[in-house]
């Protein structure tokens, strides 16, 4: 399964970010039946290519936040935050925190937008707004 690690600005700390992430992850063991492949890539890579199922913005600005979820609309593509201001915003599918507790937020309009949808298992573990 490919993850991207997506950055707005080729010179900015999102980029930092993401290359190190990527690289923290490499060799990850298989999860279930799938193997997580990262890689760090730009939005503007994202538009011209072909888009992975999960896309993680790293270092997000609220304007990177908003092309990237112009670019995933309707293709059930998650998008993933660790701001929770994105995502309540509605710009973003999911925010995930770990500190100071275990978080996962999810927006129902940025959901559907994209065309993604969760398990009722799951939703049982997640704030909706």
């Amino acid at each position: 399964m490919q993850i991207a690690l997506a950055y707005g600005d080729a010179a900015g700390p999102g980029r930092i970010a993401a290359e190190q992430l990527a690289e923290a992850s490499e060799g990850l063991a298989r999860v279930g039946g799938l193997s997580p492949q990262f890689r760090a890539v730009s939005l503007e890579q994202l538009r011209s290519g072909v888009m992975p199922a999960v896309v993680v913005l790293a270092e997000a600005l609220p304007s990177d936040a908003g092309l990237l979820a112009g670019l995933v609309r309707g293709r059930g593509v998650l998008t993933i935050t660790s701001d929770p201001a994105l995502v309540r915003a509605g710009l973003l599918v999911m925010a995930v925190r770990s500190e100071p507790r275990v978080e996962i937020l999810v927006s129902r309009v940025a959901e559907q937008a994209a065309g993604v949808t969760f398990a009722p298992a799951f939703r049982m573990m997640i704030q909706e707004q």
